[in-house]
């Protein structure tokens, strides 16, 4: 009877462990459990604060110049097929063999999750430029850079210290997409939403965020994880208290 009582126990023991795991995701802006329904005028056009989601995520492109938290109907980004080089008027977009989120005029990519908080590992990026206004690679200049302003789930929030540079164009013309990982300390922490906030460079290295309608960049392949719900743990302390009192009962001397 007591051995069965404890096998119970352990059992929900690995559930509630298995409940409590976080979930690590790879948004790739592209495949079946990609939802565009929130974003009217996807792939195409998505619009202020209109809003895409993969796996346990959330992702809004927005428009933050006029200081409005509501969506105000400009257009602030697209999903493009990197294959095809889908690219409006005259701008350069980066070359990526899958499609890829980008946003411009200075809009911003927003990133929450489903679950109460989640952690950041890294993403990939390249500039969006118009052309004949890019820094080239050659000129040692970036073509621009991301920073990340952040919510912890402590309700402190502000910019990272960690600064993305993005390339300008390379030989042929084109800018490309480079791998970004957070620092070992930034990737402990735990985020209620991150905002990707683009810089446009000038041809002198100056590099500032919004009112120059050029901190455009293409954005892909985040790496993050859910941080469920605390729920779990509790059930685990539950059946850990289960098993305790069942060793206890087996340790009491028979009468």
């Amino acid at each position: 009877m007591n051995r069965h009582y404890i096998k119970a126990a352990l059992g929900a023991v690995a559930f509630a462990c298995a409940a409590g795991a976080a979930q690590a995701s790879l948004i790739t802006f592209d495949g079946p459990d990609l939802d565009t329904s929130g974003a009217a005028g996807a792939p195409y056009f998505l619009f202020d604060r209109e809003v895409i989601s993969q796996g346990y995520f959330n992702i809004t492109t927005a428009n933050v110049k006029n200081g409005s938290n509501a969506g105000d109907g400009t257009g602030t980004g697209a999903l493009i097929d990197g294959i095809e080089s889908q690219c409006a008027g005259n701008l350069v977009c980066p070359g990526r063999n899958s499609t890829y989120l980008a946003t411009v005029d200075d809009g911003v990519v927003g990133l929450t999750s489903k679950a109460p908080s989640f952690k950041l590992t890294g993403f990939s990026a390249g500039f969006i430029g118009p052309e004949g206004r890019t820094n080239s690679q050659a000129s040692g200049l970036s073509a621009g850079a991301i920073r990340l302003f952040v919510v912890l789930t402590d309700g402190s929030f502000g910019y990272l210290d960690s600064i993305f540079w993005l390339p300008g164009t390379d030989a042929a013309g084109a800018t490309d997409f480079v791998d970004f990982t957070l620092s070992a300390a930034e990737q402990a922490l735990e985020f209620v939403e991150v905002d990707f906030i683009g810089y446009g460079c000038s041809a002198s290295g100056a590099c500032t965020p919004f009112g120059t309608n050029t901190g455009q960049f293409g954005l892909d392949d985040i790496n993050a994880t859910e941080i469920p719900e605390p729920a779990g743990w509790l059930l685990a302390g539950t059946a850990l208290a289960a098993l305790g009192a069942t060793t206890r009962r087996r340790s009491q001397p028979k009468a």
